[in-house]
């Protein structure tokens, strides 16, 4: 499967040490195969993933065996991308997971796609826009691909001021 490598340098000399700072994070093995499952268990598991804050004010983020997203201002816009997963002509697929309203004043709608890149004008929605308001909800759909190769799909929140979500 895919791995996550990256580097975290510190300077020392003369016995002080300067503050630690990462490398950029860089993806290389296998695609995943079906079934696929993530539970989020550590920050390894989340650096997996493509983050895309189209918005600037908030974005997706690890937080205690989940993931969230928080949105400050304005319309948010932002995609939580899966590493690459192998997939096949002539199967059903069906991806859901659980969305939770969190505690902002506004909910967050979550839409799943799926494409083959990590550009957002390569998916398509696989599953209906959901507001997520009061309670947990299970957001899911199935899809099929016409062709065998590795695929992503992109977990899409659409909230407005002061959202927030969960997965």
């Amino acid at each position: 499967p895919v791995t996550d490598f990256h580097y975290t340098v510190q300077a020392v000399y003369n016995g002080q040490e300067s503050e630690p700072t990462s490398s950029n994070h860089v993806q290389a093995g296998s695609a995943f195969t079906v079934p696929y499952t993530e539970s989020f268990d550590s920050d390894d598991d989340f650096n997996l993933f493509t983050v895309i804050d189209n918005g600037g004010q908030g974005t997706w983020a690890m937080s205690w065996y989940c993931v969230r997203i928080f949105h400050f201002s304005g319309q948010s816009d932002d995609w939580l991308i899966t590493p690459p997963i192998k997939m096949h002509p002539g199967s059903q697929y069906e991806v859901s997971c659980t969305s939770s309203p969190g505690y902002a004043s506004n909910p967050d709608s979550l839409q799943i796609l799926i494409g083959q890149t990590t550009d957002p004008s390569d998916f398509r929605v696989v599953a209906p826009t959901v507001c997520v308001k009061d309670a947990d909800q299970l957001v899911s759909g199935t899809f099929s691909v016409s062709d065998e190769g590795e695929y992503r799909l992109a977990f899409r929140s659409l909230g407005g001021d002061n959202s927030y979500g969960i997965i």
